[in-house]
């Protein structure tokens, strides 16, 4: 897909930034990528960035836990629980980086069959401005870009 299908909003002044991204792959394929443990290390996050999935009980009440760890030995945990399961058009669950574990977000993840295409939306809500102005600073739009990109790519090699 051309880097041009994905959108990064993210309001000034507002609780939330929204990813959007047109994936070349039918909705069924996309949900089952998005919620298979064994494909997220192959798109999840910027590939120079080793994932690993630790948990991942994709059902109302699931937890998920993933480890990345960068070239230096750096380690990066995030984790959330799963609120909303509906496949294979609607993911919500709370997303929490172990950098800043009081700041829990809500992450609804949705995917509309276009054709033979989805369109995913992201929609992540912040509990308080300065938590989601703290996420924009780590200059995050790039790296949630790479991770669209990454699926796009996986999802071509798949079909």
């Amino acid at each position: 897909m051309p880097s041009s299908s994905f959108e990064f909003i993210a309001p000034e002044g507002q609780l939330v930034f929204t990813v959007g991204y047109l994936f070349d792959a039918p909705v069924d394929r996309v949900f089952a990528a998005w919620t298979d443990p064994a494909a997220v290390p192959a798109w999840w996050g910027p590939a120079y960035l080793t994932t690993t999935v630790e948990t991942m009980e994709v059902r109302p009440g699931g937890q998920w836990s993933i480890e990345q760890r960068d070239p230096r030995g750096g380690i990066h945990r995030f984790r959330g629980v799963y609120h909303t399961v509906a496949p294979p058009h609607l993911l919500v669950s709370t997303f929490e980086y172990g950098g800043a574990p009081d700041h829990v977000a809500l992450d609804t993840h949705r995917f509309e069959a276009v054709g033979h295409q989805t369109r995913y939306i992201g929609h992540t809500a912040f509990q308080a401005l300065a938590n989601r102005d703290a996420m924009l600073a780590t200059n995050c739009e790039p790296g949630v870009r790479e991770t669209m990109e990454r699926m796009a790519a996986l999802l071509r090699r798949s079909s």
